[in-house]
C-alpha cells in the first residue's frame, strides 16, 4: 500500500495510517495520535468512514454471494504455477552478486591458508608423494601379476597338448580359483 498523504491548508494528513488503523495494525502510541487528528480532522474522519463504509459493503455483498465455488483442480493449478514461477522471484543480479561473494571468501580463505603457507605446501607434496607411491606400488603389483600369470600360462601351456579352447577354459578355471582365494585371503584378514 502506498504512503498517501494529504496536504490541506499547510497541514498533513496521514491517510494511509487509517486503512492500518482499521485494521488493527498500529501501535497504541501510534492510534491514540491517529485517533485525536481524526476526531479534529475533518478530511479524515470522513476517510475512515468511507473505508469502513467500503469494508462493509464488501462484507455485505460477500455474504450475498454465498459460497464461491472453486474449480476442481485450484489447489494443483496454484500450486503448479507457484512452482514454475519459483525461478522468476530471483533477480539475475543476485545470482552474480552470490558468486562474487563465494569468489570472495574462497580468496579470503586461500590467503589466509597461505600466511602458514610453508605448513600447507609442504603437507600438499607429502601427500602427493603418498599417493604416488602408493599408485606405483599398486601398478608394479598389477604388472608382477600379469607377468607372472603370462609364465604360468607358458609353463602349464607347454606342456599340456589339448585343443585351444580347452586351454582358455582351463585358464578361466584357474583365473576364478585365484579370485575366489584372493577373495576368502582377504576376507580372513579382515576379521
Amino acid at each position: 500500500m502506498g504512503k498517501e498523504i494529504l496536504h490541506f491548508d499547510g497541514f498533513v494528513c496521514p491517510t494511509h495510517e487509517i486503512s492500518a488503523y482499521i485494521d488493527g495494525e498500529l501501535e497504541p502510541r501510534e492510534e491514540l495520535s491517529l485517533e485525536t487528528h481524526i476526531f479534529s480532522c475533518e478530511t479524515c474522519f470522513a476517510e475512515l468512514n468511507y473505508q469502513k463504509e467500503f469494508l462493509n459493503e464488501l462484507s455485505h455483498s460477500i455474504k450475498l454471494q454465498g459460497d464461491i465455488e472453486l474449480p476442481a483442480n485450484f489447489a494443483e493449478t496454484i500450486v503448479a504455477a507457484a512452482e514454475s514461477s519459483v525461478s522468476g522471484l530471483r533477480k539475475p543480479s543476485e545470482r552474480s552478486n552470490a558468486f562474487v561473494i563465494c569468489a570472495v571468501l574462497l580468496f579470503s580463505l586461500v590467503f589466509a591458508l597461505s600466511l602458514d603457507s610453508g605448513k600447507l605446501l609442504a603437507g600438499t607434496v607429502n601427500l602427493f608423494e603418498k599417493v604416488a607411491a602408493l599408485a606405483g606400488f599398486l601398478f608394479q603389483l598389477i604388472y608382477s601379476f600379469v607377468i607372472g600369470f603370462g609364465a604360468l600360462l607358458r609353463v602349464v601351456g607347454g606342456g599340456i597338448t589339448v585343443p585351444g579352447a580347452l586351454s582358455f577354459i582351463i585358464i578361466g578355471v584357474f583365473f576364478v580359483v585365484f579370485l575366489v582365494f584372493a577373495r576368502t585371503l582377504l576376507r580372513f584378514r579382515r576379521t
